[in-house]
């Protein structure tokens, strides 16, 4: 994090509840942006690990596609991704980064 990141808007298109913009929701994930803390989140359902890994790289290449910036700038704006159902697979809670980023290879498999 750190480096100045120049994005799309957004939030234009998006539900805003308060201080969070809702970019997308459907069954698989949604992605939120907490306009007060500067991050976004993505949560992830899924009832298999195979289930959780797609829907995490179509929520991460929407991601990137609606801010209009390339991986390696996403790298610098806070993601968390959350799994919802965590406990049913056998992972414990955490929030993990994007796959591309440092750090995201340790997301479970």
């Amino acid at each position: 994090m750190g480096k100045k990141v120049y994005t799309k808007d957004f939030v234009i298109n998006s539900k805003v509840f308060g201080n969070v913009a809702l970019l997308y929701t459907d069954s698989q994930f949604s992605i939120n942006f907490d306009r007060t803390e500067n991050n976004f989140a993505i949560t992830l359902s899924g009832s298999t690990k195979a289930e959780i890994m797609e829907y995490r790289n179509k929520s991460e290449s929407l991601l990137i596609l609606k801010l209009g910036i390339s991986k390696a700038e996403t790298c610098n704006v806070s993601v968390g991704e959350i799994i919802v159902n965590y406990e049913a697979l056998g992972l414990s809670q955490q929030v993990f980064p994007l796959s591309f980023c440092p750090g995201g290879e340790k997301f479970p498999q």
